[in-house]
């Protein structure tokens, strides 16, 4: 196994083929940036943890959140529901604007961007 692993697909069903085809991975840093809909983020943010062993040491980073737009709404539901639910704990939050005149191709002006770092418990 390569010191990073990464896999497309459908989340849902992508981690849980993986889990069962490598049980013994376990990671220390885990990036959750997939769907912004539905319970999409939820299921990611739950389905990541069993890649993970709490007693060591690891961090998790939730793309988009926080932010005000609206296609972000379930990011933030998903990680303050796993919050409430004691499964992670926040570390600490970054929210900026980002000047995307600069970034070829884009429309002129601001794009929103967070991100959270946390751990799970």
């Amino acid at each position: 196994m390569s010191f990073i692993q990464v896999t497309f697909g459908d989340s849902q069903q992508s981690m849980s083929d993986f889990y069962i085809a490598h049980p013994d991975v376990r990671c220390d840093v885990i990036v959750v940036d997939g769907g912004h809909y539905d319970d999409v983020p939820a299921a990611d943010i739950k389905n990541f943890r069993q890649f993970v062993d709490v007693t060591e040491q690891h961090i998790v980073l939730i793309d988009d959140f926080p932010t005000h737009t609206p296609w972000a709404v379930a990011v933030e539901i998903g990680w303050r529901d796993a919050e409430l639910a004691g499964h992670v704990t926040t570390i600490k939050q970054c929210h900026d604007m980002i000047d995307i005149t600069k970034v070829p191709d884009k429309a002129d002006g601001e794009m929103e961007k967070g991100l959270t770092i946390g751990l799970y418990v």
